[in-house]
């Protein structure tokens, strides 16, 4: 099972973490939910589930969008997505400044299953296997 969070993203009560499928529950959009099809935060999905869908795109480059990527890949594939009930699904929001949006997000987005896994060009840096989760640093050709 592999995990995607948000470095600015905790779960709350911070003693029960509990990871879900979709985080459905933020503070900063006042625990509701802003769209039905928002996969960003904190998505867990099976290994096998997400190279299927060849990953996340290569081509966003700033803020948003590929996360709506990776759902209409799962769209696509016929993946179900489930979302935890807000009441164990709250997540609060670290202040950070609010980044440039991804420039072609929506150009990108029609042509999501263009890339992904299948044309990342990178090398593995360091890879430190730690009890809860793997670090990997992986350093991305500039071509």
């Amino acid at each position: 099972m592999w995990i995607f969070s948000l470095l600015f993203l905790y779960p709350t009560p911070a003693q029960t973490p509990l990871f879900t499928c979709r985080s459905s529950s933020i503070d900063r959009f006042r625990y509701l939910l802003p769209y039905e099809e928002m996969t960003g935060g904190v998505l867990m999905i099976p290994r096998q589930q997400f190279l299927r869908l060849n990953g996340f795109s290569n081509r966003f480059n700033g803020w948003g969008g590929e996360d709506d990527d990776l759902y209409m890949r799962m769209r696509t594939a016929g993946l179900p997505l489930q979302r935890r009930p807000p009441d164990v699904s709250r997540y609060r929001s670290l202040y950070h400044p609010p980044q440039d949006p991804s420039p072609n997000r929506y150009k990108i987005l029609a042509e999501f299953e263009s890339d992904g896994l299948s044309t990342a060009d990178y090398r593995v840096e360091s890879l430190q296997q730690f009890s809860c989760y793997t670090h990997i640093q992986v350093r991305f050709s500039s071509g």
